[in-house]
């Protein structure tokens, strides 16, 4: 069992003018958290900052361009997450957006962590992405929809997100944006095209986990997203993915749900992958509660799991059974809105299971309390 007790979430910010024509905006989210864990018997305690996260904003008054700067802080490194330039193309809303930055794959994956209905993603955000690579992008709006189209390395730049396939096969997964440490091995660039296309009811704001308010009117949106990389390679990269998503927000209610699906390189030839599921859902309860749940799943294709499987055999694996067949969570937390309602009190439960290639299962569950602040 890991129980989680504590966590205090911080996030504000200051605006400063540069000149009439251009702004700043510096803000700050941290996260400090108590762990105890235990397992086999013994009880371990942990205080951790999981996250320190200074973010810069530059706009010029006219909004024709915007940059973005977004960083991790840990106690002994210094981890760049965003930097990316918007440049706005056309009038009716199409803009240009280059630099190191979130992949357009899933509308769940583009809000901020702080507005989660519950305290962390899902782990199928660990097993789809979207992850960080560098590359450039542009969207805009047609006829009541919302469409984006990029273009990025192939490169998952950051040990986060996306990187369930290498753990199949033993693999460690390698963060590429340190400003304080050596990235290690020189990437491999490979072109990697993505796709989405969206529609969002009047209402709908896509970047949030919840319906504030409680009195919107009911709104209905949906996404579908895709990616396709030119030269995938094996235990790391998926050739395609794909996730079709649905979204509702209004009377109290926000849901999200979205299936994802893949295609991965194996030693010869290509064959289905991961595939998952998540609903995530919240429902305000008068003016100060809110009920969280959520729901999800990750599948191993059986063909992936006997290539992972004899792959870590061929390798001398220490135990070769360790490749999940699935991976599944459940999660329910109670929030309470204090009066301001920029302050939150989350607790939640969150049993977990993996199911390992020979059938065993290994379960756990996270017990997690964390005040949400933002000022």
């Amino acid at each position: 069992m890991h129980l989680l007790l504590l966590g205090t979430v911080l996030a504000g910010g200051v605006t400063h003018s540069v000149d009439d024509e251009v702004s700043l905006r510096l803000e700050l989210a941290t996260q400090t958290r108590v762990d105890l864990v235990s397992a086999e018997g013994a009880l371990q305690s942990e205080v951790r900052v999981s996250r320190v996260r200074p973010m810069l904003f530059l706009e010029t008054e006219s909004g024709q361009a915007r940059g973005f700067f977004h960083a991790q802080v840990w106690h002994d490194e210094i981890e760049l997450l965003d930097l990316f330039f918007d440049a706005r193309l056309h009038p009716s809303g199409w803009v240009a957006r280059t630099g190191v930055l979130k992949l357009p794959y899933t509308v769940y994956r583009q809000r901020p962590w702080f507005s989660l209905p519950l305290t962390e993603w899902s782990h199928t955000a660990r097993a789809f992405g979207s992850e960080r690579q560098i590359g450039t992008q542009v969207s805009g709006p047609a006829g009541g929809l919302h469409w984006t189209f990029g273009v990025f390395s192939g490169q998952n730049e950051r040990a986060a997100h996306a990187i369930r396939l290498p753990a199949l096969y033993g693999e460690p997964a390698q963060t590429r944006l340190s400003l304080t440490r050596s990235a290690g091995s020189a990437p491999r660039l490979h072109p990697e095209l993505f796709f989405q296309l969206a529609a969002f009811g009047e209402g709908l704001e896509p970047r949030e986990g919840r319906e504030r308010t409680g009195s919107q009117p009911l709104a209905l949106g949906g996404a579908l997203s895709f990616a396709a990389d030119a030269q995938p390679k094996h235990r790391q990269d998926m050739a395609a993915r794909a996730a079709v998503e649905v979204m509702a927000q209004g009377h109290g209610l926000g849901l999200h749900a979205v299936g994802y699906t893949s295609i991965v390189p194996l030693t010869q030839g290509l064959a289905p992958g991961l595939h998952g599921g998540l609903v995530e859902m919240s429902l305000r309860v008068g003016p100060r509660f809110e009920l969280a749940l959520r729901a999800a799943g990750v599948w191993t294709s059986p063909a992936l799991l006997r290539d992972a499987v004899t792959w870590r055999g061929a390798e001398g694996a220490l135990d070769p059974r360790t490749p999940w067949s699935a991976e599944l969570e459940l999660g329910v937390g109670w929030n309470l809105f204090l009066p301001d309602a920029r302050r939150i009190v989350m607790i939640e439960a969150q049993p977990r299971r993996d199911v390992l290639s020979d059938g065993t299962t290994r379960d756990r569950t996270l017990l997690r309390a964390q005040l949400q602040w933002l000022f």
